[in-house]
């Protein structure tokens, strides 16, 4: 599997979306320059940092900061949305990762700005 696009830490913009669709299996651990809050519309991911492992359902969403090391495991198909913030954005959170649910609102608040 190839690793996740180099295009995601080059990009000119301060904040943008992606959409990617993955088969099951693993982008090994790597980091990127930009912040991202990565959710799956659809399949389970798992998400592995060194302090902990969660399991990423379409009820689910997490905050990963920028330059922490990651892993994913795409368990499923896994239709995958993430929103990147350069780090120099304003009034991010100040977390290293962070999993939280997401409301019906937000989940289409993440569809819509793709």
């Amino acid at each position: 599997m190839k690793l996740p696009d180099p295009s995601i830490d080059n990009a000119p913009a301060l904040a943008f979306c992606y959409a990617m669709d993955y088969e099951p299996g693993t982008h090994g651990w790597h980091t990127h320059n930009r912040h991202q809050l990565v959710y799956a519309v659809s399949g389970v991911l798992q998400l592995e940092v060194e302090a902990g492992q969660w399991l990423l359902p379409p009820q689910r969403a997490a905050w990963i900061a920028a330059d922490k090391p990651h892993l994913t495991r795409y368990l499923t198909s896994v239709s995958l949305r993430s929103i990147c913030f350069d780090p120099t954005f304003p009034d991010v959170p100040h977390a290293d990762c962070r999993v939280f649910s997401v409301t019906p609102l937000a989940r289409e608040m993440i569809v819509y700005g793709m």
